[in-house]
């Protein structure tokens, strides 16, 4: 599918797979949603950044399946309605894909999530963890996941320096072929 969105800078660029609009009510609804969760202080702590020692508060904030399914679910729509405004063309195909997303959250079982966050003396974020365990049954009712897994952790140092993406390495016990997910799955037709 031939996707191109426009950039911060007005310029439509391939790479960009979802609006600036989209990004905003996105981040809005999972800022409220984050809100509502346990939000524990931890204590002070000292973290090592290249420029030096760091006096930070950490907090978790975990959320419960019962506020996340319907936070995924508000998300899908989201992306999708911004999706399918964005390439109009492929709108049938879109529709079959969102679909299929929707049919894997409600037989997932969120098993974890846990946002963790180190706060300066001035109030800014200086790090976060995120946390994601997400585990489907072994029906065909989740097409082709048997679970998902996710951390991501943010420094907020060195701004201006190159961004450096760490993937774990690639083994037959952690990813499948495109063929192996096409014929597991129950993808509809055209989407790869």
């Amino acid at each position: 599918m031939p996707f191109g969105f426009l950039d911060a800078s007005g310029t439509k660029n391939p790479d960009v797979f979802i609006s600036k609009e989209a990004v905003g009510k996105l981040s809005k609804y999972w800022i409220n949603l984050l809100k509502k969760g346990n939000i524990a202080r931890l204590g002070n702590i000292i973290l090592s950044t290249p420029d030096g020692d760091v006096k930070a508060r950490k907090f978790n904030i975990s959320l419960k399946e019962e506020h996340l399914k319907p936070a995924l679910k508000e998300s899908l729509d989201i992306l999708r309605e911004d999706m399918i405004s964005k390439n109009p063309k492929n709108a049938k195909d879109l529709e079959k894909v969102f679909a299929q997303l929707e049919k894997m959250m409600d037989s997932a079982k969120i098993e974890k999530f846990l946002y963790e966050v180190y706060i300066d003396r001035d109030d800014y974020i200086v790090e976060d963890t995120v946390n994601l365990k997400i585990s489907f049954p072994e029906d065909k009712s989740s097409g082709l996941v048997k679970s998902f897994e996710l951390e991501t952790t943010s420094t907020m140092w060195d701004m201006e320096k190159p961004v450096t993406i760490d993937f774990p390495a690639i083994n037959k016990q952690n990813s499948m072929t495109l063929d192996e997910l096409q014929k597991r799955g129950e993808f509809p037709e055209g989407v790869f």
